[in-house]
């Protein structure tokens, strides 16, 4: 209820670090929340998320906990610092308009995008 939604999903990040966010929040037309899906993309998760993303922790034994300082270090350090190229990469596949393409570089370094027919898209754009 505190961020207002009714059915919540989890994005498993690096670290025991967990985000929060609306299950629902592109079909209620929450907006992009391009730092959480950078952050998300940056600790190991391809999730683009929409809405309010809340962070927290989880023990050995998969119980949510609170932040302590490492994980909020680690989410920090990653906000802090440019994405690699994967990363960048990553990012831009699962934002673009026909997720699932392959990026080549055509003439003059400029980009080429051509979409696999054998490649579904990925579960936010179905």
């Amino acid at each position: 209820q505190l961020i207002g939604c009714d059915l919540l999903d989890v994005v498993g990040l690096v670290d025991g670090i967990d985000l929060f966010v609306d299950d629902e929040g592109i079909n209620r037309g929450a907006a992009l929340n391009l730092p959480a899906t950078v952050l998300a993309h940056v600790l190991g998760a391809s999730a683009v998320l929409f809405g309010t993303a809340i962070a927290i922790s989880v023990d050995e034994e998969g119980e949510t906990i609170g932040l302590t300082d490492d994980p909020v270090g680690r989410m920090d350090a990653a906000m802090r610092q440019r994405p690699d190229p994967a990363t960048v990469e990553a990012l831009a596949d699962s934002l673009a308009p026909l997720p699932g393409t392959a990026r080549t570089r055509g003439r003059r370094g400029a980009r080429r995008t051509t979409r696999s027919r054998d490649t579904p898209p990925p579960p936010h754009c179905r």
